[in-house]
């Protein structure tokens, strides 16, 4: 579901609402029966998790039976006298009765604009809303779900990371990308952003499903095909089926660099050679 919220809509308080609903509509009208799991791009829910039971019971009408909404929502700890501690950039697995089945908390964070480095001894502020640092996660997770393929949770650019999508202990069948492009508006990096993660799709040969708030959203299947893709800046639902994943390693997953390191020790001998 892109629902194409601007970037100075999306943390509007007095719009929380008016943005929750139009998620519900989106999902909920025209569509297919055949659906079971919905897809929100990052930091869609316009709420914290942990301080919006209400709001989990208005989602739970629009999930499928038996299914699931994957979706971005922002995380925080509180001290004792109410003020936020920490906060996560996350990704929530809810189930159809508007209980958290999973989550998946971002670990490779954008330096100035989820965290500031140094921040001790630089003195300078966040480029974007809000002056708490954003918390890292465990690191690559596999997320497995009753009735879903176990998937890999990936927010934002974590997707553009060669070797550095899936977690090879429990490999995934899918990755599922959620983001949030609007900062960019319409220029080349939500264009670059969705060609570099149709490498990750063909590097691990799974499919990869995008939902990116204001575009560009799609499926792009274990051979880096665009299956399904929306325009940059429009409001979109897609629904697809997820393709299989190859039924063998590909090479890049067997080896990762080392393949490239290869290459390039076989092109510097050569040079040597004809010297």
């Amino acid at each position: 579901v892109q629902a194409n919220i601007g970037q100075k809509e999306k943390w509007d308080y007095e719009r929380r609402s008016e943005i929750l609903q139009k998620y519900l509509y989106m999902s909920y009208s025209n569509r297919s029966p055949a659906i079971t799991h919905l897809v929100w791009p990052e930091t869609a829910l316009p709420y914290f998790i942990e301080d919006s039971s209400p709001m989990l019971m208005l989602v739970r009408r629009v999930i499928p039976k038996d299914g699931a909404l994957i979706t971005g929502a922002l995380t925080a700890s509180k001290t004792e006298n109410g003020f936020i501690d920490k906060m996560w950039n996350s990704l929530y697995v809810i189930g159809d009765k508007g209980e958290i089945l999973d989550f998946y908390h971002k670990s490779h964070l954008v330096p100035f604009g989820e965290y500031v480095p140094f921040r001790d001894i630089l003195p300078i502020d966040k480029i974007t809303n809000g002056t708490t640092d954003f918390s890292r996660g465990r690191g690559i997770s596999t997320l497995n779900i009753d009735g879903f393929v176990p998937f890999s949770p990936l927010i934002c650019y974590e997707a553009i990371f060669p070797g550095q999508v899936v977690n090879e202990s429990q490999e995934p069948s899918l990755m599922i990308n959620i983001t949030n492009d609007a900062w960019y508006g319409d220029s080349p990096g939500p264009y670059q952003h969705f060609q570099m993660v149709r490498v990750r799709a063909v590097e691990q040969g799974i499919s990869l499903i995008r939902a990116a708030n204001s575009g560009i959203s799609g499926l792009i299947d274990p051979y880096g095909r665009i299956i399904a893709q929306t325009e940059l800046g429009t409001e979109a639902v897609l629904d697809v089926q997820i393709p299989q994943a190859l039924s063998s390693k590909t090479v890049y997953s067997r080896f990762g660099n080392h393949i490239i390191l290869l290459i390039m020790t076989i092109f510097g001998l050569v040079s040597i050679v004809r010297k």
